[in-house]
């Protein structure tokens, strides 16, 4: 669930106007009338699209587990699924190539583009949707394991880096975020092919939720679930009238990627001004960036789609100030930036943004 935030319902619409549709891949189709497009008018279909085959690789899988339960998917403006509903929402740009640019360019990363990454979305998700199927965080079992489902949900968590008692699926300690999500994780590790979750954890607090999902499955195994009405599908594409360009607008501002000068005051301590000796501070990051990337990700536990952009947005923001690296500190730089680095990554798990409050 993005941002580890619930998702609330759609209400629901009477009517939608009809228009015609705007296909994506139109040659003719220029970016700016392409961004003054309104989402809802975008021909934009989840089985004909690259998703499709995902989706049917997700089903795949929970019949190769003996599951009957097959969620509703479609197309909506996030990741996600709707509170209390059995349906798996998945972001519109990954529907076509030219959109999925459009979010790159615009977000400067995408979650979800690579087939692993995707895959790994739709088994946690899948894991929220069959819960709220079947109701499980009612029972007794599920809050004894997981805990209060009502619980609220937090802004910001704490994670124990080395904790035994949570699976590790998604990263970043996401499943110590909220009980719902300590399901999911621990479905969506249940649910992975080639994975021996039984020997992988055993001995470990986890394996206890891994068991339980086994026989919750086991339980409801010839069970289908009903298919939630439309109404009830958060983000629906079909009822996003935001353009393009309005929709990209509100997530950057959201994400603070609409202040480019945020980081100046540090980056200035990092580097020294253009006039100065030393070479230069962007191809410094860029020859350094997969290093960088991975060091932050192995320590802080956070994602490389989370990470990646922080990186691009630093390297961007120092090319266009000019900046240089002081001569003979390149290590003492890199260490800064690392710990720099961190520290931003860290911040944007609490707090949802690449920003250091001053």
């Amino acid at each position: 669930m993005k941002n580890g935030q619930r998702l609330a319902l759609a209400p629901p619409r009477t009517s939608i106007a009809r228009r015609r549709r705007v296909a994506p891949g139109d040659p003719s189709l220029t970016r700016e009338k392409l961004l003054a497009t309104r989402i809802c008018a975008l021909d934009l279909d989840l089985d004909r699209s690259p998703l499709g085959r995902l989706v049917r690789r997700l089903q795949r899988e929970l019949k190769a587990k003996g599951l009957a339960f097959r969620p509703k998917c479609y197309l909506g403006d996030e990741w996600g699924c709707p509170e209390g509903v059995p349906a798996i929402g998945i972001p519109f740009y990954l529907a076509h190539p030219r959109l999925l640019r459009i979010e790159r360019k615009e977000m400067l990363t995408v979650e979800g583009a690579g087939e692993v990454e995707c895959m790994k979305l739709l088994r946690h998700e899948a894991g929220h949707a069959f819960n709220y199927a079947f109701q499980l965080h009612r029972r007794r079992g599920w809050r004894e394991l997981f805990g209060e489902y009502h619980r609220r949900y937090p802004e910001r968590y704490r994670v124990a880096p080395f904790s035994r008692r949570y699976v590790r699926h998604l990263g970043h300690g996401y499943a110590q975020r909220h009980p719902d999500e300590d399901f999911a994780e621990t479905f969506a590790v249940w649910l992975t092919p080639g994975i021996n979750w039984r020997r992988q954890y055993r001995g470990t607090g986890a394996i206890t939720k891994l068991e339980y999902v086994d026989s919750m499955a086991r339980r409801y195994a010839d069970r289908r679930g009903a298919s939630p009405p439309p109404h009830l599908l958060h983000g629906a594409v079909e009822h996003l009238r935001r353009t393009l360009a309005s929709y990209y607008a509100r997530r950057r501002h959201e994400a603070r990627l609409d202040r480019p000068d945020a980081h100046d005051q540090d980056l200035h301590e990092i580097f020294v001004a253009s006039e100065a000796k030393g070479r230069s501070a962007a191809r410094f990051l860029a020859r350094r960036a997969g290093r960088l990337v991975d060091l932050v990700t192995h320590w802080t536990g956070e994602p490389k789609h989370v990470v990646r952009p922080l990186e691009r947005l630093l390297e961007a923001r120092v090319r266009t100030l000019g900046l240089r690296v002081r001569p003979g500190a390149e290590e003492e730089t890199m260490a800064h930036l690392l710990a720099y680095a961190t520290t931003l990554t860290m911040n944007y798990v609490y707090r949802g943004r690449f920003l250091i409050e001053r």
